[in-house]
């Protein structure tokens, strides 16, 4: 009678292999391909601290406030952004007060960055270098002759998005210029 039992439990022993891959196949499955599907279909998101999307028949708009704009680098098939507001950057120089009759090449850079005063130009500089977390970098002082040259180093630097900040000690002038690093 001993061997009836052993020879009856190996014989329902495949069945019950059977029936447990039929159950995992007809559970795993559905899910598996489930999860693929949904794993291709990502939208984008931001974290900033603040921003909105707004969208009407004739166009959309978006905006945020707390990131930095990157740039777009492509080369054949290949591209790569940097921030999530893109594609147009709306100049390099920012205003504050009576602009600074200065201009800087080359941008981008990969260290010096010359800083060419106008004719017109006379007086004592602050020139204050900036990452784009605000934190100052750098500051010296330059003494502006009409079409004076000042350069500035960003060797010590990664690439990346740097402000260059030049202010007339009195305060009268004041201009800031977006400057690219790459290496």
């Amino acid at each position: 009678m001993e061997n009836d039992v052993t020879c009856t439990s190996i014989s329902a022993r495949p069945l019950i292999v059977n029936e447990m891959k039929k159950f995992i196949l007809s559970t795993a499955c559905p899910v598996l391909i489930t999860c693929l599907l949904n794993a291709q279909s990502i939208s984008p998101e931001v974290i900033a601290s603040a921003g909105e999307y707004y969208s009407n028949v004739n166009g959309s708009i978006s905006w945020t406030l707390g990131e930095p704009m990157g740039e777009t680098y492509s080369q054949t098939n290949n591209i790569i952004t940097q921030g999530f507001q893109q594609p147009t950057d709306f100049g390099t120089r920012v205003i504050v007060g009576d602009p600074v009759n200065a201009e800087v090449y080359p941008n981008p850079t990969a260290d010096i960055v010359n800083l060419q005063f106008g004719d017109n130009t006379n007086g004592q500089y602050v020139i204050e270098v900036f990452n784009t977390l605000g934190q100052q970098l750098k500051t010296s002082t330059f003494n502006a002759t009409p079409s004076s040259k000042a350069t500035v180093s960003l060797f010590d630097y990664s690439d990346g998005i740097y402000f260059i900040t030049v202010r007339k000690t009195d305060g009268t002038e004041s201009s800031t210029f977006r400057i690219t690093k790459n290496s």
